[in-house]
């Protein structure tokens, strides 16, 4: 004969079953929690690079260096970190960075002192070469 009411008697047979479930619930908020975290770890990171690549790609002085921030700038945009809005701004960056190169080059549509000129004529270069 047992002494305990019934209702405690379910209790007691809940109860692994209840702490299965606390320990599955736990687990998933820090989960959630973890991953959180390492999504915003992994977009502090993008940002820190985007940042870095529209400094290089706005820099007048340095075409190599535009360059390459320019073609980090389109693969960051390209990440699946990238929301819709840095999206956006990546390219107008982008656009802006192309017009202060064009706003650089020279009326004869080369970037510069070198070169050999639009005026028809072989430069030295292409005359020895031709």
């Amino acid at each position: 004969m047992n002494i305990l009411p019934e209702w405690v008697q379910w209790i007691q047979a809940l109860a692994p079953a209840a702490a299965s479930v606390a320990a599955l619930v736990a687990g998933s908020l820090g989960w959630a929690t973890y991953s959180q975290r390492r999504t915003a770890d992994r977009r502090d990171q993008w940002w820190k690079r985007a940042q870095w690549a529209i400094d290089a790609s706005m820099d007048a002085d340095d075409n190599e260096r535009q360059v390459i921030g320019a073609a980090i700038l389109v693969h960051l945009a390209e990440s699946d970190l990238c929301m819709p809005d840095d999206r956006d701004l990546l390219l107008q960056v982008l656009v802006a960075a192309r017009d202060a190169v064009l706003d650089t080059e020279e009326p004869n549509g080369e970037t510069g002192s070198e070169g050999g000129g639009d005026d028809g004529k072989p430069s030295e270069d292409e005359a020895e070469a031709g």
